[in-house]
């Protein structure tokens, strides 16, 4: 069992060569331009190296680390004492339903902060469409993490949006911002399916599992437990459901 202080120095990135950087720095990696004026020490989060070396601080943090040393960027940024950031990431979020984006606050000084909350908006465009505040309350020397409900509107079409979450404290008559982050998200209509034309639809589902799941989407199909040549000659298109064994009818 460890029992004494962890402490990691001069890291940078996960380790391992260009195809391995690529699962989370994608193309870039690739870019001889990028690399070719590499870039300097400014604001965490720019190019998609120094943002994948921010995760990793953060996570480095709530696992309890005593002392970090990120080789790269400002560290000023990277390290903030007081900071809100997030801890998942996955950018799309159900349009007319509300939607949570999990946030770590950070408080490693030996103050408390009266009146300590999140001020959020979601915004599309220029126009803002939700916007709410969360409480925190988070001691001198700790973390916490918190949920933030993100009511999503109703929209036609796959939507970009801003997320804002600022961190804010109350003293000398005035809220003060500590910190905050933004991110684009996107707000995904319902999938649905109907109103899809199901002529020479054949649905081959032994298990009942796809017909059910086509149904919620708006697709109402007979399942089929068999296919014959007749069946097949007059289909346009043959789904075959979620463990279901098409091999007894390869010569149909």
């Amino acid at each position: 069992k460890w029992d004494r202080p962890l402490m990691l120095g001069e890291y940078w990135w996960m380790s391992g060569s260009p195809d391995s950087h690529a699962a989370f720095m994608g193309d870039a990696i690739y870019d001889w331009e990028t690399w070719r004026f590499a870039e300097s020490p400014r604001r965490i989060g720019e190019t998609d190296n120094s943002a994948a070396l921010q995760k990793a601080t953060d996570y480095y943090r709530m696992m309890g680390a005593a002392a970090l040393n990120p080789w790269y960027g400002n560290r000023e940024l990277i390290l903030r004492p007081v900071d809100v950031r997030p801890i998942d990431y996955h950018p799309n979020f159900s349009a007319g339903e509300t939607g949570v984006r999990k946030v770590v606050v950070f408080n490693d000084t030996q103050l408390s902060y009266y009146q300590l909350h999140l001020l959020c908006r979601l915004r599309v465009g220029e126009r803002t469409v939700w916007d709410g505040q969360v409480k925190c309350d988070v001691p001198p020397g700790a973390f916490k993490t918190y949920d933030v409900p993100v009511a999503c509107p109703a929209v036609a079409a796959i939507t970009p949006a801003r997320l804002e979450v600022r961190l804010r404290y109350w003293a000398a008559g005035g809220y003060h911002e500590m910190s905050r982050f933004e991110e684009t998200i996107f707000l995904v209509p319902r999938a649905t399916l109907a109103g899809v034309d199901a002529s020479g639809v054949v649905l081959l589902d032994g298990m009942g599992r796809t017909q059910k799941a086509l149904a919620d989407l708006g697709l109402d199909l007979r399942a089929a437990k068999a296919l014959t040549t007749d069946s097949l000659a007059k289909a346009r298109l043959v789904i075959v459901g979620e463990e279901t064994d098409c091999s007894p009818f390869a010569e149909a």
